[in-house]
Protein backbone atom coordinates (compact mmCIF):
# COMPACT_ATOMS: atom_id res chain seq x y z
CA UNK A 1 0.00 0.00 0.00
CA UNK A 2 3.07 2.06 0.10
CA UNK A 3 2.28 3.60 3.44
CA UNK A 4 5.92 4.23 4.82
CA UNK A 5 4.94 6.48 7.82
CA UNK A 6 2.55 4.29 9.73
CA UNK A 7 2.79 3.69 13.33
CA UNK A 8 0.69 1.34 15.41
CA UNK A 9 -1.02 2.21 19.02
CA UNK A 10 -2.45 1.23 21.48
CA UNK A 11 -4.98 2.99 23.83
CA UNK A 12 -8.71 3.45 24.93
CA UNK A 13 -10.85 6.38 25.86
CA UNK A 14 -10.20 6.73 29.18
CA UNK A 15 -6.40 6.60 28.67
CA UNK A 16 -6.53 9.82 26.63
CA UNK A 17 -6.16 7.68 24.51
CA UNK A 18 -2.87 6.25 23.17
CA UNK A 19 -0.45 4.46 25.78
CA UNK A 20 1.96 2.33 23.87
CA UNK A 21 2.75 3.39 20.19
CA UNK A 22 5.71 1.91 17.44
CA UNK A 23 8.25 4.59 15.87
CA UNK A 24 9.39 4.86 12.52
CA UNK A 25 12.71 3.94 12.75
CA UNK A 26 11.35 0.67 14.77
CA UNK A 27 12.04 -2.71 12.38
CA UNK A 28 9.51 -3.58 10.47
CA UNK A 29 8.57 -6.99 12.34
CA UNK A 30 8.60 -4.70 15.37
CA UNK A 31 5.86 -2.21 13.59
CA UNK A 32 3.99 -4.99 11.97
CA UNK A 33 3.31 -7.24 14.98
CA UNK A 34 3.51 -4.90 18.06
CA UNK A 35 1.79 -2.23 19.80
CA UNK A 36 5.03 -0.42 20.70
CA UNK A 37 6.32 1.01 23.63
CA UNK A 38 5.03 2.53 26.42
CA UNK A 39 4.84 6.52 26.14
CA UNK A 40 6.90 9.34 27.86
CA UNK A 41 5.36 9.96 31.64
CA UNK A 42 3.45 6.31 31.71
CA UNK A 43 3.71 3.51 33.44
CA UNK A 44 2.11 0.00 32.25
CA UNK A 45 2.45 -3.49 33.93
CA UNK A 46 1.22 -6.70 32.77
CA UNK A 47 -0.59 -8.60 35.69
CA UNK A 48 -1.89 -11.92 36.44
CA UNK A 49 -5.78 -11.02 36.61
CA UNK A 50 -6.62 -13.23 39.32
CA UNK A 51 -4.60 -12.28 42.04
CA UNK A 52 -2.77 -8.83 40.25
CA UNK A 53 0.86 -9.92 40.62
CA UNK A 54 3.13 -8.99 37.76
CA UNK A 55 3.62 -11.35 35.61
CA UNK A 56 7.58 -12.08 33.73
CA UNK A 57 8.15 -10.79 30.36
CA UNK A 58 7.10 -12.78 27.62
CA UNK A 59 3.93 -13.99 29.43
CA UNK A 60 0.16 -12.80 28.68
CA UNK A 61 -1.68 -11.16 31.75
CA UNK A 62 -4.00 -8.25 32.02
CA UNK A 63 -2.22 -4.81 30.43
CA UNK A 64 -2.77 -1.69 33.35
CA UNK A 65 -1.14 1.97 32.72
CA UNK A 66 -0.94 4.49 34.66
CA UNK A 67 0.13 7.93 34.46
CA UNK A 68 -1.09 12.11 33.49
CA UNK A 69 -3.33 10.49 30.86
CA UNK A 70 -5.35 8.14 32.29
CA UNK A 71 -8.93 9.90 33.20
CA UNK A 72 -9.96 10.77 37.29
CA UNK A 73 -12.91 8.24 36.91
CA UNK A 74 -16.41 7.35 35.19
CA UNK A 75 -18.82 10.80 35.43
CA UNK A 76 -20.98 10.41 38.40
CA UNK A 77 -20.31 6.56 38.64
CA UNK A 78 -18.08 5.82 41.37
CA UNK A 79 -19.00 1.82 41.42
CA UNK A 80 -17.60 2.05 38.08
CA UNK A 81 -14.92 3.89 38.93
CA UNK A 82 -13.85 1.98 41.44
CA UNK A 83 -13.74 -1.30 39.78
CA UNK A 84 -11.72 0.09 36.70
CA UNK A 85 -8.71 2.44 38.52
CA UNK A 86 -7.10 1.47 41.68
CA UNK A 87 -6.51 3.38 44.49
CA UNK A 88 -2.89 3.29 43.25
CA UNK A 89 -4.34 4.92 39.92
CA UNK A 90 -3.62 1.81 38.08
CA UNK A 91 -5.96 1.89 35.40
CA UNK A 92 -7.63 -1.55 34.79
CA UNK A 93 -8.02 -2.53 31.02
CA UNK A 94 -8.83 -5.88 30.53
CA UNK A 95 -6.94 -6.24 27.85
CA UNK A 96 -4.64 -9.16 27.55
CA UNK A 97 -0.80 -8.44 26.49
CA UNK A 98 2.62 -9.42 27.21
CA UNK A 99 5.67 -7.05 27.21
CA UNK A 100 8.48 -8.95 24.89
CA UNK A 101 12.44 -8.71 26.12
CA UNK A 102 12.94 -5.62 23.83
CA UNK A 103 10.14 -3.35 25.67
CA UNK A 104 7.53 -3.99 23.15
CA UNK A 105 4.01 -4.87 23.73
CA UNK A 106 1.83 -7.06 22.08
CA UNK A 107 -2.12 -8.06 22.19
Amino acid sequence: MHMKQVEICYGMTETSPVSTQTRLDDPVEKRVSTVGQVHPHLEIKIVEPASGKVVPVGQPGELGTRGYSVMLGYWNNREATGQAIERARWMHTGDLALLDAGGFYRR
